[in-house]
């Protein structure tokens, strides 16, 4: 009866232990890519595969305290995607370029809504990058913010 016992028990949590090697393996999120903020400003960042976006995440996403980039730290930009999910990202944007902007969290925390693109259009934004991939790689996809 013990040996039955076991096998039944093996039986049901063979599965689950494949189905987490499986999920643990997945790498749906790439974390290549990297701000540094060395300014003393609060900071927080978007990107977007033109110069002029169309569309942004609201205002809330970017001023929540998960996205919010304290002075001296590095922030993960993260996009969906494996390891090449960055490659691709930049590879069918039209100019072939990344666009990166830096905002100030006090001054876009009055704004509510879907305006980011607004904010970027009316040139609220503290700091705008370009690069191309290889200008990423070159940095070691490592983006640094001074403040200026």
């Amino acid at each position: 009866m013990a040996n039955f016992m076991k096998a039944k028990l093996f039986v049901l949590i063979l599965p689950m232990i494949v189905v987490s090697i499986f999920i643990s393996s997945c790498d749906y999120y790439n974390h290549k890519l990297k701000l540094h903020n060395k300014s003393k400003e609060i900071v927080t960042v978007g990107h977007t595969d033109r110069e002029l976006p169309d569309e942004m995440n609201n205002v809330e996403y970017y001023i929540a305290d998960y996205s919010a980039i304290m002075p001296d730290s590095t922030y993960d930009i993260v996009i969906a995607g494996k390891d090449n999910a960055w490659h691709w990202y930049i590879d069918h944007s039209p100019r072939k370029k990344l666009f990166v902007y830096v905002f100030s969290v006090k001054e876009i925390s009055q704004y509510r809504g879907d305006v980011m693109g607004d904010i970027i259009r009316a040139g609220k934004y503290l700091k705008r990058f370009e690069y191309t991939e290889q200008e990423l790689i070159d940095h070691n996809w490592t983006i640094t913010y001074n403040g200026n």
